[in-house]
Formats: C-alpha cells, structure tokens, sequence
C-alpha cells in the first residue's frame, strides 16, 4: 500500500496533557470517538513502510528526560510530565492536519474521566518540538496516530487481564500514569535478547489505581519484522491489523504478590500449552493404533484410557 508508513517510534506516541474537560460515570463505557480536550501515550510505530527514523525520539514522557527549549517555561501536568496541547500548525507545515481528538477507553485514576488521545496537530506538533517532523510525517500523521491509540488500547486490555485476578477487591483499575523508558531494558527483555537475540523497540511503565493502591506494569514492545507485510492501519479496538507489534505486559516486580501473579499465569500458561499439545497428538496416534484410542462418544478420553478406568474401579468394588 502507498500510503503505509514504518513509523519508528523510539516511545513513541505522545502523552500531551491527557484527560482535561471530559467526564463519564464510574464505569465508562465503551468510548466513542469525539473531538475533546486533554492527551494520550504510548508508544513508536511499527509496521506501514515509509519515512521515518525521525519519529525515534518520539513524544512520550521519558525518565530522566531533558525538556526541549520550546517547552523551557511551559509547566509540566504532573501525570505525564508533558506541557499544555497545542492544536496551532506548526511553522512551516504544509498541510492542515485534524484536531479531532480521541477518547480512550482507559479511565483516569479518579474513575469518573477518560485519557485522551493527541489530535494528527498536536502529535505533528509534539514532533515539530523535538526536531522529528518532516513533510512525509505530515502526510501520514493520521494513520500514525491511528496505530498509536491502537496500540494503547491492545496494551490497556492485556493490563485488564491481569487485573482480573484482583476483581474480587477492585472491578475497576484505572490508569494513574505512565512513563517511557526506552534507554532501561528490562529483566524479561534482557534475558530474551541473551536468549534470542531480540531486543524491544521500547520500553513503558503504566501505573495503576486498584482502588487505593498503585501497581506498577511493565510493557515491552517488540518489532517482528516479518509479520510488517500483513499490517494494516488499525481502527481503535482492532486487535489483529498490527501483527508487527508484539507488546509484553506484566506486573513489575515489585512485591510478592506480583511474583505470585506472574508464577500462577506461568504455570497456567505452560499446562494450557502441554494441553493443546497433547491434544493435537490424538489424530496421529489414533491412527498408528487403528482407532483404539477412541473412547467413548464424546467423552474426549481414549479407549485404553477409559477402559483401564473402568477396570480400576471394578477392581475396587470387587
């Protein structure tokens, strides 16, 4: 496709001012996409070919960060350490980009309002800032953001299925804040790049509220190249347009509690994968045994099995 664009975004995806001047109820909806106040995050951009080792560097707050002279007097909103939208063109743009803006679907820390997602402007402008836009950019903004918020929302549900295992003390988690941290590579991250050779193309901590206590997530982003040609610019709940982007969610480490979360959905995982395995063995063994491994209609157990079952248990009530 021409217009598809490997935007590289080194954290990408810009948190400017996230959340202002919009409410909902305590259990928001499914949001809707509308023109608002406030941010949005995330991450770099993956997989539509074209321009850009100029979005590197990204728009996303990043620990330790320096601020960029334009930005010098600006005060900074304290949950993404990034100053005020701007939705003005920036000078010399040469296109008049949207200034619609998206809501998410991820509540803020106080339940009742959503995170915001950064207008084409305002992202264009967040590149402009840092010295990252270039006329390519300006053409393929829209799609840019588009996998952007993309990408937040994948990365918040995968977030909401850890948080089930909490639902019992807490319905609802929300977002509190987040912070980029493409230079820190993980533990996780550095064992797989020792193993494989992988490293991600950035790293992002999301804090979350579950009601009344802060639990830090850790998210690596991986780029699996191979998988670029079947993208496709997302719309905002799409799970399977961007399969370029791998994302890998999980509790920090941080107490024994997120140890315990992380050991019980490892070993859940590693049976459900033996699970499925064995499963996919019975047509050939079935085969190689003319059947004999059939068991009962239905039942899902094979004949021997069944059979030494019944003959167990007869040996008992003899």
């Amino acid at each position: 496709l021409r217009d598809r664009v490997d935007v590289r975004l080194g954290q990408a995806a810009a948190a400017l001012a996230m959340g202002q001047g919009f409410s909902a109820g305590a259990k928001p909806p499914d949001a809707p996409q509308v023109a608002a106040s406030g941010g949005g995050c995330p991450l770099r951009i993956s997989g539509l070919q074209a321009t850009t080792a100029a979005l590197q560097g990204g728009v996303c707050p990043v620990k330790g960060a320096a601020r960029a002279p334009a930005d010098a007097g600006a005060p900074l909103d304290p949950k993404n350490m990034m100053p005020a939208a701007n939705q003005m063109p920036a000078e010399g743009q040469t296109r008049v980009l949207p200034t619609t803006r998206v809501e998410s679907t991820i509540p803020q820390a106080d339940g009742s309002t959503r995170w915001v997602y950064p207008s084409p402007q305002m992202f264009f402008n967040a590149l402009t800032r840092k010295g990252k836009a270039t006329t390519d950019e300006e053409e393929h903004m829209e799609a840019v953001v588009a996998i952007h918020n993309n990408m937040n929302e994948r990365t918040w549900n995968a977030v909401l299925e850890w948080e089930k295992r909490h639902a019992n003390v807490c319905e609802y988690p929300t977002l509190a804040r987040f912070m980029g941290r493409p230079d820190d590579l993980s533990a996780e991250a550095r064992v797989r790049y020792w193993t494989t050779g992988q490293l991600p193309f950035d790293r992002h901590d999301w804090f979350v509220n579950r009601c009344g206590k802060e639990v830090r997530y850790i998210i690596d982003y991986y780029d699996l190249v191979d998988k670029q040609e079947a993208d496709k610019v997302p719309t905002l709940h799409d799970a399977t347009s961007m399969q370029s982007i791998e994302l890998v969610v999980r509790p920090a480490l941080d107490s024994f509690e997120a140890a315990s979360d992380r050991a019980q959905r490892s070993f859940a995982d590693s049976t459900s994968d033996l699970r499925a395995r064995a499963e996919a063995l019975v047509p050939s063994l079935q085969q190689l045994t003319g059947g004999a491994l059939a068991g009962p209609a239905g039942s899902g157990v094979p004949a021997a099995a069944a059979g030494g079952r019944a003959g167990g248990m007869a040996g008992l009530r003899e």
